[in-house]
């Protein structure tokens, strides 16, 4: 992303978003009609602006549209860490597409270097699997996802890291969720969580801003999330446990821990 999720970092700001929804509702308030459709015009164009970007497969220089991230507050996050924005989504501009080749990465990684092995097996594969496209300026959810799944797909191609593929299905499934998918959504958080499990028992921290608790947090919550509630309770009670965790992750974890306890009893009353 350069400026990639971090769960920590963005729990923090809840309470910050909270005080600004309750400052603008006093303010508006006190506004004239025409001052409050002033106000609240949404232009999108304000919120991204164009970044050049050298393609390390064609090594063509172009210009891909960039998020502003200071211009968003996060106004809720829901239990898989998934962040809730306004006035805009920041996560449709993480991606980057090359125009020419069709290459694609996150914001964070795309410029990396890529070995013969991979640019050979890249330049072969992209135009048959997914072909360039030049995007507009403003994305859609339907081009945030279809930038994330071209990224997942050249992840795969060129043999990426554990991470970023878990990382980029985890997106994918919030996007999945936003979009209102529901069974794509349960599909990556699946594949997200199968693959966040390699990453954590290479015990190699910090993975895209989390530490080994977060991690081990959002596993179990993404175990629970696609009912898997044994492996959920074995990664949480790690989470719960241990002196180390974080403050404000703990009660996090209790209270998704408590919730499994719930339906599991639910479920067997009526069996």
């Amino acid at each position: 992303m350069s400026e990639e999720f971090n769960p920590l970092t963005d729990l923090e700001q809840t309470e910050d978003s909270a005080q600004y929804l309750q400052d603008t509702l006093l303010n508006a308030a006190e506004e004239t009609d025409e001052e409050l459709i002033e106000r609240t015009k949404y232009n999108p164009y304000t919120y991204v602006y164009d970044k050049m970007f050298n393609c390390p497969l064609c090594f063509i220089h172009f210009a891909a549209s960039v998020g502003r991230h200071s211009k968003t507050r996060i106004i809720k996050i829901d239990t898989d860490l998934c962040p809730h924005y306004e006035p805009f989504n920041p996560m449709y501009y993480g991606i980057i597409s090359c125009p020419n080749c069709g290459y694609t990465a996150m914001i964070s990684t795309f410029e990396y270097h890529l070995t013969d092995i991979q640019m050979l097996t890249l330049s072969e594969q992209i135009p048959k699997l997914c072909p360039p496209k030049k995007y507009d300026q403003v994305r859609t959810i339907s081009d945030a996802i279809e930038l994330y799944k071209a990224a997942l797909l050249c992840s795969l191609l060129k043999k990426g890291g554990d991470a970023e593929k878990a990382i980029l299905c985890l997106k994918l499934s919030w996007l999945m969720r936003e979009g209102n998918f529901p069974s794509e959504e349960l599909d990556f958080a699946k594949q997200a969580r199968n693959t966040f499990m390699k990453v954590y028992r290479n015990l190699n921290f910090p993975v895209f801003g989390m530490d080994e608790y977060t991690l081990a947090y959002l596993i179990g919550e993404l175990s629970r999330r696609i009912g898997d509630y044994e492996k959920a309770l074995q990664y949480l009670e790690v989470v719960i446990r241990d002196k180390k965790t974080p403050v404000r992750l703990r009660p996090r974890a209790e209270d998704v821990y408590h919730m499994i306890k719930t339906a599991m009893q639910s479920k067997q009353q009526f069996e």
